[in-house]
């Protein structure tokens, strides 16, 4: 635009076809194989657009970013599980006996999820330019998130008068429109105290307004057998505001060693409920952050090392689970407070001129504080592992380069056992630990690049995830081992 103003823009797209399920019950069908009843696919197709206007206003430099993202989805699976082992489906959808006799037919039952999520952000920031010992950022922030979603259970060949009205063959419906609201006011603060001691300074004041409308529920709820009426019963709104907060103190030992302790806090915005036996609304939650680190660079260049010990406290946890006893909507509530004290590292050396190796390692102690009784009764038990939270998570890596042409690499992780996502008592399982090993060499010619790979070398079958969702243990696992040649075309080279 000129020389001291600049317009950037940015369109992305991206359209991803999937055939087939990840998770599956290795006990009764054998490692990676599935029964179906129905194919299962996913159809996701979203769009992105970006823009940037920076300026230069003499005092400050002004920052403007608006993007917009569109995002279609429609996912396709087989839900004939939950009518083996429900005591519903087969009883009262589809050989509803008491009414319409013995004309039972295939409880079979297909899932459709038809989604469509639009997301506009704003952004708007100024940045000093004093090349004084005070430096400052303020700004605003808005986004809307609206996600219309209409996720249908469907029995083929279903009676009239036993669907939910206004469908074709759904025996259940969730079809509703959710949008998240939030503004926010920010600032941090830059003062170089010493040469080498610099002191941060943030806040972050935000609302946020969340609204629900639409319908969920069969032809027994919230209508009637033979009802021909499918009015709205979700509607609901919550709103709330809050602040958070950051400070940092870092200290340049000398040109190549900085330390530091950074006191920050996280948050997650509330929401409603539709039932008051969990709590019509539920909370922000919060995590506040204490973190102590190091960064480091030694023997000229070769040898770089990062690490860190922290220590964070988890407030007002949001616990998503489903209960149909009192509500055909999922449900969040507050869960309590847990912590998590562990310490972190990355590091590079340089061996020589052809060969580097990289390692980083993390290590937590994550765990519940309180206890959680839902209903009277104690579902989550103070002391008991966060979910999802491994104690010890590694990795190494090598790169050789031949020359500049001609270069290969050996990745290995190490994943120890965790609780899967499930926090409940009697219903949460252990996922294994797993290792798994990557390599691959790369030949460049000009503009093009010719890589053969082999993932998972070893041929290892890691837990990624275990559900319930079907009324059966599912076991999500990684691709077994993969062997492949890819080739790229740099455009700009």
């Amino acid at each position: 635009m000129s020389d001291s103003w600049t317009f950037d823009a940015n369109l992305m797209s991206q359209q991803t076809e999937t055939d087939g399920v990840w998770d599956h019950n290795p006990t009764a069908l054998g490692d990676y194989n599935v029964s179906r009843f129905f194919d299962d696919s996913t159809d996701d197709d979203w769009s992105k657009f970006t823009a940037t206007i920076t300026g230069d206003l003499g005092f400050a430099d002004l920052t403007f970013t608006t993007s917009t993202l569109d995002r279609d989805l429609e996912y396709l699976t087989d839900y004939s599980a939950y009518a083996a082992y429900s005591a519903y489906v087969e009883a009262y959808y589809t050989c509803y006996a008491y009414y319409y006799g013995d004309n039972c037919i295939d409880p079979s039952i297909q899932y459709e999820n038809d989604t469509n999520q639009e997301i506009e952000t704003r952004e708007i920031r100024l940045t000093s330019k004093n090349q004084t010992k005070l430096n400052w950022i303020i700004g605003s922030f808005y986004t809307e998130n609206t996600l219309d979603y209409n996720t249908q259970w469907r029995i083929p060949g279903i009676l009239d008068a036993l669907k939910v009205p206004l469908s074709v063959e759904n025996y259940y419906q969730t079809d509703q429109v959710r949008v998240d609201e939030e503004t926010a006011l920010f600032g941090e603060l830059y003062y170089q105290l010493t040469d080498q001691l610099k002191l941060t300074l943030g806040y972050r004041r935000f609302e946020n307004e969340t609204s629900l409308k639409g319908f969920v529920g069969t032809v027994f709820w919230p209508s009637y057998i033979g009802g021909t009426n499918r009015a709205d019963n979700v509607n609901s709104r919550f709103s709330g505001k809050d602040s958070v907060s950051k400070f940092n103190l870092s200290y340049d030992i000398n040109e190549t060693t900085l330390v530091y302790l950074t006191l920050s806090e996280g948050y997650r915005p509330g929401g409603a409920n539709r039932t008051t036996e969990v709590g019509a609304t539920y909370d922000s939650d919060f995590l506040e952050s204490t973190e102590i680190g190091l960064k480091t660079t030694l023997m000229d260049g070769r040898f770089r090392f990062n690490g860190a010990i922290y220590q964070q406290d988890w407030n007002d946890i949001q616990l998503a689970f489903f209960d149909p006893n009192i509500s055909l909507l999922g449900l969040v509530d507050n869960l309590g407070q847990a912590e998590s004290n562990g310490f972190e590292f990355d590091s590079r050396y340089i061996i020589n001129d052809k060969a580097t190796i990289s390692v980083g390692y993390s290590s937590n102690d994550a765990e519940l504080k309180e206890n959680y009784f839902y209903r009277g009764t104690l579902r989550v038990a103070a002391g008991q592992d966060l979910p999802l939270t491994p104690d010890v998570k590694y990795n190494i890596n090598l790169d050789y380069e031949v020359n500049e042409n001609s270069f290969g690499q050996i990745n290995y992780t190490f994943t120890d056992e965790m609780f899967n996502s499930d926090v409940f008592l009697g219903t949460r399982e252990i996922q294994d630990s797993y290792s798994i090993v990557n390599a691959s060499w790369t030949l460049v010619r000009g503009n093009k690049q010719l890589q053969f790979y082999v993932n998972n070398l070893t041929d290892e079958t890691a837990e990624l995830g275990r559900n319930y969702e079907d009324y059966v243990d599912l076991i999500t696992v990684n691709r077994p081992r993969s062997i492949g040649i890819k080739f790229s075309w740099l455009l700009d080279k």
